[in-house]
């Protein structure tokens, strides 16, 4: 199998969900890594706050994944962190706002319904409230059929 090939098989295309909520927390449930690709793809070519695109944030990305495998017991399968994990994370990367304020912004979007208290935190919450993007346009970001821009973040993936 082509690089390509190999990754459609191994990455998601389509999040399962009846909405959009649903399929916010199956992009949740997925590792790391994953959640990584899926927000690249989903905005590779632009969408992130001013008009920034995601290509050009790859390598801090990898950054993300990295920490959050290092910190989390489950390693490089898990997919969210406890919140004394999290606040090490964000400590990690001098991000000054708590998981508590994240948790606000991510209200205030409708990405987290008034009364969810989740006990962990996924690497797409963080990254929701990082770059201010829709988390509506990443649930439903079309995947795979841009095939030489995942061989490319994949390469970048592999490199770290």
């Amino acid at each position: 199998l082509s690089q390509p090939e190999t990754m459609a098989a191994h990455f998601k295309t389509v999040l399962e969900g009846a909405d959009d909520h649903e399929k916010l927390q199956t992009l949740c449930k997925l590792t790391y890594k994953e959640q990584a690709v899926w927000f690249l793809n989903a905005f590779w070519e632009g969408g992130l706050k001013d008009g920034q695109a995601a290509e050009g944030q790859a390598e801090q990305m990898w950054s993300y994944v990295d920490k959050a495998s290092v910190i989390d017991n489950a390693k490089a399968t898990g997919n969210a962190l406890d919140e004394l994990e999290a606040h090490r994370f964000l400590e990690a990367f001098d991000e000054a706002h708590t998981v508590l304020q994240m948790r606000s912004a991510l209200r205030k979007t409708g990405a987290l319904g008034q009364n969810e208290r989740p006990k962990e935190v996924p690497l797409t919450h963080f990254l929701l409230d990082k770059y201010e993007v829709d988390w509506h346009v990443l649930v439903n970001a079309p995947q795979g059929d841009n095939s030489a821009k995942i061989a490319e973040a994949q390469d970048k993936l592999q490199a770290v």
